[in-house]
């Protein structure tokens, strides 16, 4: 989708997906690389995180927030 849309212009190349890279308490890491003209970096990854986010979206994927669980005791 982001080579075909808006940002097809600046991508240089394939865009190589790596997959899941690290999963913590409030993030999904996933590994891609894009190689885009000088300085369209940035817009390509704002229009990638964008696409990605409306996928996640779109499959019901909720994306992580921390979260704290507070246990107290009544001291006597």
């Amino acid at each position: 989708e982001l080579q075909e849309g808006k940002c097809k212009e600046y991508i240089l190349d394939n865009i190589e997906v790596w997959g899941v890279d690290k999963l913590d308490e409030s993030s999904v890491n996933i590994k891609f690389r894009v190689k885009t003209k000088t300085m369209f970096q940035w817009k390509v990854r704002r229009e990638l995180n964008r696409i990605v986010k409306k996928k996640f979206d779109e499959h019901n994927i909720e994306i992580p927030f921390p979260q704290r669980v507070i246990h107290t005791a009544k001291l006597n």
